[in-house]
């Protein structure tokens, strides 16, 4: 059966918070973009160009995103924010491969949202099906240190969740999510013995379209 709209974006549906975690706010609303505009300068118009534009390549949840160096250390604010951003990233890929082994990986003992995550997907793969779609893009985000002491670092981003479906071995649609959905996201992460390891992650929706 096709239940359309049931998802409205599944990266909010996902049960977690931070509150388990450090019982305190963790982060600020996000202030920095991860692209800063510039201010165009003048300069002389180009001749005109009869090459064809590239087309954009379709995006293909079933392809792991590209590991930030990041990863490897050290610890920073600069850090911080691109291993949560990758983390974020891995949610499209995880539902559609099945493969929950880097997501696992760096989940942390105490973060809700991470478990439920991966069982999600498990409860998916025993069905056969998998979903499509969904890319997330992060626009602003902002790091944080917040446990100097334990090399604990907050990050908060906003991001946009893309259309997804849901199918079933046979290809039927089983479930879809058409909205756009405008979020934020509240990432606690730590350095720990030479890995990052997350805390806790708290999603808020901001709009849907």
């Amino acid at each position: 059966m096709h239940r359309r709209g049931a998802l409205v974006g599944l990266v909010v549906l996902v049960v977690g918070g931070l509150a388990a975690c450090t019982g305190e706010t963790a982060a600020q609303q996000p202030t920095a973009s991860l692209t800063p505009e510039t201010t165009p300068t003048a300069s002389p118009s180009p001749a005109p160009s009869h090459s064809a534009s590239p087309t954009p390549r379709p995006f293909d949840a079933s392809v792991p995103p590209a590991e930030p160096d990041e990863l490897g250390g050290p610890p920073s604010e600069d850090a911080a924010v691109a291993v949560a951003s990758y983390y974020m990233s891995l949610f499209p890929y995880v539902f559609a491969s099945a493969d929950t082994g880097r997501w696992d990986e760096m989940a942390g003992s105490s973060c809700e949202y991470c478990a439920n995550v991966s069982d999600m997907v498990e409860d998916l793969a025993a069905k056969g099906e998998r979903r499509e779609g969904g890319e997330i893009a992060v626009s602003w985000a902002q790091g944080f240190d917040h446990r100097p002491d334990i090399s604990q670092y907050a990050v908060s981003l906003a991001f946009t969740e893309q259309p997804s479906r849901v199918l079933a071995a046979d290809g039927e649609i089983t479930d879809d999510s058409p909205d756009v959905v405008d979020a934020k996201a509240q990432i606690l992460l730590t350095w720990d013995d030479g890995a990052w390891v997350i805390d806790g992650v708290d999603i808020t929706v901001l709009s849907r379209t």
